[in-house]
């Protein structure tokens, strides 16, 4: 996408690879190029992290096209996730360096909070997860890992390899 234009997002079905819907960035939105985007897990919502220099977080019910919201998150980002809930009352998470920001739709308007994390510093987020509709894991740059829940920093797990690689990305699954 070239600066003067603005970034598109394409949904398809996976089986038949058919684009079922391209969402449009509302005109007063600055973004070039999607971060990252996640569903709900009901589907009907989507929501997508632009790029640099303002880091706009949109909503979308993709199926009706329709815009619910956007937020300026203003920090660089790295990912974007929505929790185990109905779109509804799902909350949406971002993380990158130095940030972890959770945003609801409430009335039309996107409300984010940053993390509560008492005196503890932020560390350089590169991905996050979702284990349950409260609880969400993230894994740092440093090979640490942190455990929020409601909202809250509760545990940082050391690095188990001290000055090794850190953890780039981190995923939940059950049996």
């Amino acid at each position: 996408v070239g600066q003067d234009e603005v970034a598109q997002l394409s949904i398809f079905t996976v089986g038949t690879q058919k684009r079922n819907r391209t969402l449009q960035t509302p005109p007063d939105v600055n973004v070039h190029e999607w971060r990252s985007v996640a569903f709900s897990s009901d589907g009907k919502l989507v929501v997508a992290l632009g790029d640099a220099p303002d880091y706009y977080l949109l909503y979308w019910q993709w199926e009706r096209n329709r815009t619910v919201g956007s937020a300026r998150v203003g920090m660089p980002s790295m990912r974007v996730s929505l929790s185990k809930r109905e779109a509804e009352g799902a909350t949406v998470a971002v993380s990158g360096p130095k940030l972890m920001r959770f945003y609801r739709a409430v009335d039309g308007q996107i409300k984010g909070a940053n993390a509560s994390v008492g005196k503890r510093e932020l560390l350089d987020y590169s991905d996050h997860c979702w284990l349950s509709e409260e609880r969400l894991v993230a894994c740092a740059l440093s090979g640490e890992v942190s455990i929020f829940e409601a909202q809250e920093l509760k545990q940082v797990l050391p690095s188990v390899h001290a000055g090794s690689a850190g953890l780039h990305a981190i995923c939940a699954f059950a049996q």
